[in-house]
């Protein structure tokens, strides 16, 4: 997501562009002494595939539908709808969105171009399966950046970095385990809590906060991760480890 104002971006453009640029706000009939924002999103391409989006046109076909889908994959939050505990946990998804913000979802169009109204969540994702080849230029690059900088990465570095990043995957893949059998039984979890220690609920609330920090809010996961943690959470409070969000 990127917000600029054009306001001031006219003061330091030259003056070839600044023309341009004044000439398309008064054809539009926006009149650059006033405040102008500019609110734009960014999709790669793997993003767009999921959505079978593979041209120029098909984005400008789905335009409308992709600027709606931005502004609910980020939204910008009413900060004085929470308290400061909510602020800085897992809660704060569940705040109030801007006026603004959703006045600028409803109210963006793009007029030039046929659009296609069916809502993008609407669409079934094409599976995308990412190749050890795919993953070769990525890799490629930032080594070529350590190189440019003088940090020449060895076997050894490479072998710790895997290691790390399939400990951590295979601790993710576990706490899905623990998050299917709180859904498949909901008092069988809320009883092997109690059985915690209260050293091992501690460093259980610690390892599961770290958890929804590296889990995409977007993932359908992530809904039950924070039913997870709520009743974690819940056995802190009754044992006097923690207080109330609230």
């Amino acid at each position: 997501l990127r917000i600029d104002n054009k306001a001031k971006e006219l003061i330091t453009a030259s003056e070839n562009k600044k023309l341009i640029m004044e000439n398309y706000f008064l054809i539009n009939g926006l009149d650059p002494r006033k405040d102008l924002f500019n609110v734009e999103f960014e999709y790669h391409r793997e993003f767009l595939k999921q959505y079978d989006i593979d041209t120029i046109e098909d984005v400008l076909s789905r335009a409308k539908t992709l600027f709606q889908l931005g502004c609910k994959l980020i939204r910008l939050i009413d900060t004085s709808s929470l308290t400061d505990e909510q602020l800085n946990s897992p809660n704060r998804k569940h705040a109030n969105i801007l006026p603004i913000w959703q006045y600028i979802h409803d109210n963006y169009d793009i007029k030039e171009f046929m659009q296609i109204t069916t809502p993008m969540e609407r669409i079934e994702k094409i599976s995308y399966r990412y190749s050890l080849e795919d993953a070769r230029r990525p890799l490629k690059r930032q080594i070529t950046r350590l190189l440019l900088h003088g940090n020449a990465p060895t076997l050894f570095y490479f072998y710790e970095l895997l290691q790390n990043t399939k400990e951590e995957f295979e601790l993710r893949d576990k706490y899905k385990e623990v998050h299917n059998e709180y859904k498949a039984d909901k008092q069988s979890f809320k009883d092997d809590l109690k059985a915690y220690s209260d050293n091992g609920l501690i460093e259980f609330e610690k390892k599961l906060s770290k958890e929804m920090q590296d889990t995409d809010i977007r993932e359908p996961y992530y809904d039950e991760l924070l039913h997870t943690y709520d009743e974690l959470h819940n056995e802190l409070v009754q044992r006097g480890l923690a207080k109330i969000p609230f």
